[in-house]
């Protein structure tokens, strides 16, 4: 994950679940740097974008092997915004919050809040993450992703991350 600090940097953060993501790339032999970024001067001189060539980090890919222009992406929740409205894109007659689950729980002080159980279905892309991912592909990046939804119920289980890996990858 990455983000500017107040001098218009970016910092860059590793999560536990990008860590585990990257050592099962490894132990399948994936060879990848973690947390690699493209810099103003990368995008000027090494695909011939018009801007300024200075040495400032401008997008990062959670994981890449630069080398075939291979990136990965771990979307945690962050990365996403869900279709509440009641309805699905793919099926408008179909009630989400029915379908799906919900329910009320109540907060120390006592009041009830709304609770929305996360399914993959009702998921959708935020901007940012959507802009990112469109900006790698326009540079001739394949990108894979890996949503939260999918990692967690491998997590923990060496041959099953290592397993889901290898199917993104295309290797098995």
């Amino acid at each position: 994950n990455s983000m500017m600090n107040n001098d218009g940097c970016m910092e860059i953060n590793t999560s536990k679940t990008q860590a585990t993501v990257s050592k099962a790339l490894d132990r399948i032999g994936f060879g990848h740097v973690d947390e690699f970024t493209h810099t103003m001067e990368d995008l000027a001189v090494d695909y011939g974008i018009n801007i300024p060539a200075y040495p400032i980090q401008l997008l990062s890919l959670d994981m890449a092997d630069h080398g075939v222009k291979i990136g990965i992406e771990v979307d945690g929740p962050g990365h996403f915004v869900s279709n509440i409205d009641g309805r699905s894109e793919d099926d408008p007659e179909r009630d989400i919050l029915t379908d799906v689950g919900h329910y009320y729980v109540m907060n120390k002080e006592g009041m009830y809040g709304y609770k929305f159980e996360w399914s993959s279905q009702f998921q959708v892309m935020n901007g940012s993450t959507s802009l990112k991912l469109r900006m790698f592909q326009k540079l001739g990046w394949r990108l894979l992703r890996i949503p939260f939804w999918e990692w967690t119920p491998v997590e923990g289980d060496l041959e099953m991350e290592d397993e889901y890996c290898q199917t993104l990858l295309g290797q098995k």
